[in-house]
């Protein structure tokens, strides 16, 4: 059901419009600041306090885990520097001076939308990919988004491959940037991507080559993803779990319950059906328009839209009625382990439905609470309800 006189909120982000991930022209110079900060030993708070998504994170003083790690430490430092990690290195440092690594950068995030189309709603520069158009590869390659993006990741493969030598900084830069990225719907998971798409687009690319990978550089690239993907993933929950507890202020807490009990006397049930119909006609729109074959089947007329529906309902009930000021939500991901495992979707474009179903949900409270009370305030509160669900549910799936 769309807001009267208003476009699905589908539709700026089908056409490029949306702003949330618009900050890439930022990026450059935070990894510029990062990295003077890195060889000065300042420590930093990263993201910055002048990103408008950014909260107080400081990586030395955060006692809290938010997750159990694979490997402690120890075991991953020690495996770390057993191997020739170094050879990738001097390899990285030879592909700049055969004009190589941004070619490898670039043809690395061809390989991931070309393979993992579930992908192409993440960055603007490939939402609007035709795979109709049999030169979208040559029109990505010139557009400006993506060779500054191209540009920026390797710039900080650079700062990571430069910091090498002290495995500490390496560590603590690596959890930064997993932390920046935590506000770029950056999750674990995607970190294998990276790492596949790399290392096959290097193997391809370099074939033939005096640069080529032989079995002993491609266990050194390898390696060395495993060490990053480690601390990037541990940014990005550090960065999660900090979210969970300091995103929503009492105050909105106090306006969120306050137009959740009308929703409540509407009907849980009711309401529950508006926002998972309205979410499932929204993700079959993104799907197409993004050509992106991942659909998902639920007839409204079955018993288990209805199951679903209220489980959904349950699940945005326990998130409101969990927070304290104390803790925030940090006990979120544990009271929904239940909830993932029966509700989870495994064949799906994740950034889609996020957008759909924050659609259904403000859909259904524009029809509950009237036009009036849901202003941009609102709205922007009830998403932050959205992304708090969202992230207590990530974490139950990377700890599966």
């Amino acid at each position: 059901m769309a807001r009267r006189n208003e476009k699905p909120m589908y539709y700026e982000y089908i056409h490029g419009k949306e702003t949330f991930n618009e900050e890439d022209a930022q990026e450059q110079d935070e990894l510029a600041s990062l990295k003077a900060k890195s060889e000065s030993g300042e420590s930093s708070d990263f993201p910055h306090k002048g990103h408008r998504n950014s909260l107080s994170l400081n990586f030395d003083r955060f006692n809290s885990n938010p997750r159990e790690p694979v490997q402690n430490d120890e075991d991953i430092e020690s495996e770390f520097e057993l191997e020739d990690v170094h050879l990738a290195r001097a390899h990285w440092i030879q592909l700049f001076k055969t004009n190589m690594q941004t070619s490898i950068v670039q043809h690395t995030f061809i390989y991931m939308l070309q393979k993992y189309k579930h992908m192409r709603p993440i960055w603007i520069f490939s939402r609007k990919i035709d795979d109709n158009n049999e030169r979208w590869v040559e029109e990505l390659m010139e557009d400006i988004k993506f060779r500054h993006h191209s540009a920026s990741i390797q710039a900080a493969l650079t700062m990571i491959m430069d910091s090498m030598d002290d495995i500490n900084q390496m560590e603590k830069l690596c959890q930064e940037i997993g932390a920046h990225h935590f506000f770029y719907d950056a999750y674990e998971p995607y970190l294998e991507i990276v790492q596949e798409s790399f290392v096959e687009t290097m193997k391809s690319l370099l074939m033939g080559t005096t640069e080529r990978l032989d079995t002993q550089l491609e266990n050194a690239w390898n390696q060395f993803w495993s060490k990053i993907k480690a601390d990037l993933g541990y940014g990005i929950a550090l960065q999660r779990h900090a979210y969970l507890a300091q995103c929503v202020t009492p105050s909105e807490m106090i306006q969120v319950r306050q137009m959740w009990d009308l929703v409540k006397k509407h009907g849980l049930e009711d309401a529950g059906k508006m926002v998972t119909a309205a979410a499932l006609r929204t993700y079959e729109a993104l799907s197409d328009a993004f050509q992106i074959d991942l659909h998902i089947t639920l007839n409204e007329r079955t018993q288990a839209f209805i199951d679903f529906s209220k489980k959904i309902m349950e699940a945005l009930n326990a998130a409101i009625e969990i927070y304290t000021i104390e803790r925030g939500f940090e006990r979120l991901p544990m009271v929904l382990k239940n909830f993932v495992c029966e509700c989870i979707m495994l064949e799906v474009c994740p950034s889609l439905v996020r957008k759909a179903f924050m659609e259904g949900l403000i859909n259904m409270l524009t029809y509950v609470l009237g036009e009036v009370n849901m202003n941009e305030v609102a709205v922007h509160q009830w998403s932050k309800i959205y992304r708090v669900l969202e992230q207590a549910i990530i974490t139950n799936i990377v700890n599966y």
